[in-house]
């Protein structure tokens, strides 16, 4: 994909976030706090150990990051059912991308 929408530049960031979505609330609020930070700086981010529920983990994202677009695995149990405090990946794309990708309409 060409990189016009991005000026010539493009940054992709990873977290490793160690269970973002369980425990502290003051610790959730910091490492949200420094997610966006991280945002501010990149055009994809992508999020390891997020140790949330599906539901949970998206809306906090996007309201986080409104534009952005978030995509999120989360683990299972040995029974499939979604497990809050297992693993999970994040990856989160800027407004710009996401933009770009999309295209006008026909």
């Amino acid at each position: 994909m060409p990189l016009g929408p991005l000026c010539g530049s493009f940054k992709v960031g990873t977290w490793n976030c160690r269970g973002l979505f369980i425990g502290d609330p003051a610790k959730r609020a910091l490492s949200l706090n420094f997610l966006g930070k991280l945002a501010k700086k990149g055009h994809i981010l992508c999020l390891q150990e997020t140790h949330g529920l599906p539901n949970e983990v998206f809306t906090e994202l996007c309201t986080l990051l409104p534009g952005w677009l978030v995509k999120h695995s989360s683990c299972l149990d040995a029974d499939g059912i979604d497990a809050a405090g297992l693993g999970g990946v994040a990856i989160l794309i800027c407004p710009k991308l996401v933009e770009f990708d999309s295209g006008p309409s026909p």
